[in-house]
């Protein structure tokens, strides 16, 4: 999910080539994975909204947070045969309106603090900010070249890679 810097979401007036900068903030939550218990996704949502606003104050323009930030559904916990039997995920369980709400509150301090913010999206997905023109992939797109062949055909300047990895602090 891209959340644009400007309330109004309008991108349309990258700053000149000459202006090609950008400061970047680089962000670790503990990331959730109970989708189903809305203090949880709660609380998440609250951490990525304190660290946009640690970066802006340290001067970011953007800031990417890990695949998953609101939430990175465990296995067992989506589990449709219960939480002791790895099965098929069971996609109703999640609490998407309070997800919904949470993305929501990110997208609104994000126009706040006029700062781009990225998390875990779909490809192929590019914006630009800072002059700059982003790409952004998911951590198992790594081990797919012609994902990063597209994207340079798009003339992408850099690939925005945001990654959930194993020993991530985790709730449950």
């Amino acid at each position: 999910m891209i959340i644009p810097a400007t309330p109004s979401g309008d991108a349309s007036h990258p700053p000149s080539s000459a202006d090609r900068s950008l400061r970047l903030a680089v962000a670790q939550t503990i990331v959730p994975e109970d989708p189903t218990d809305p203090s949880v996704l709660r609380e998440s949502g609250a951490q990525i909204r304190q660290l946009m606003r640690d970066a802006a104050a340290a001067g970011a323009d953007l800031a990417q947070f890990p695949e998953g930030a609101i939430t990175y559904p465990g296995k067992y916990v989506m589990s449709s045969a219960g939480p002791d039997t790895l099965a098929a995920a069971d996609w109703s369980r999640i609490n998407w309106d309070v997800m919904r709400e949470e993305a929501e509150q990110v997208a609104a301090l994000a126009g706040k603090l006029g700062m781009w913010t990225v998390f875990g999206s779909l490809h192929p997905l590019t914006f630009q900010a800072g002059g700059l023109t982003f790409g952004c992939a998911l951590c198992i797109e790594v081990n797919f070249p012609e994902i990063f062949a597209a994207y340079e055909q798009m003339n992408v300047d850099c690939m925005l890679v945001s990654v959930m990895v194993e020993d991530a602090k985790t709730t449950r």
